[in-house]
């Protein structure tokens, strides 16, 4: 499924079940990015490529680090998941990781089946 197919169907899956909870909700088409600001000012990113390639952003504010990111971009990590990582909020070291790996399964599970639809 194309990266643009992915976007149009989390985008209809998101206004589906939580209009109550989204402010706005854009898509970029040429940048593969779905946006989305919710009514308590946090802003998700969804993001896809043709290459199987995805990221999952929550921003919280505009301070530093405070963000949380699950994707599967950076592919020089060395975590046990590989190339599947978590970017803890507040969090520069790859090394938490392991701490939070209960988390990380949750996640796959919502990437896989956005992913597989």
């Amino acid at each position: 499924m194309k990266a643009s197919e992915k976007l149009i169907i989390a985008k209809e899956l998101l206004e589906l079940n939580f209009s109550n909870k989204i402010s706005q909700i854009s898509i970029d088409l040429t940048y593969k990015q779905l946006h989305i600001v919710l009514i308590d000012g946090i802003h998700l990113y969804i993001v896809y490529n043709d290459h199987g390639e995805y990221s999952y952003s929550i921003i919280f504010s505009k301070l530093d680090l405070d963000r949380c990111r699950f994707d599967n971009y950076d592919d020089h990590w060395k975590v046990s998941s590989r190339p599947h990582h978590f970017h803890p909020r507040k969090i520069i070291s790859i090394h938490v990781l392991n701490t939070i790996h209960s988390y990380q399964s949750g996640m796959q599970n919502i990437h896989w089946r956005l992913m597989y639809l």
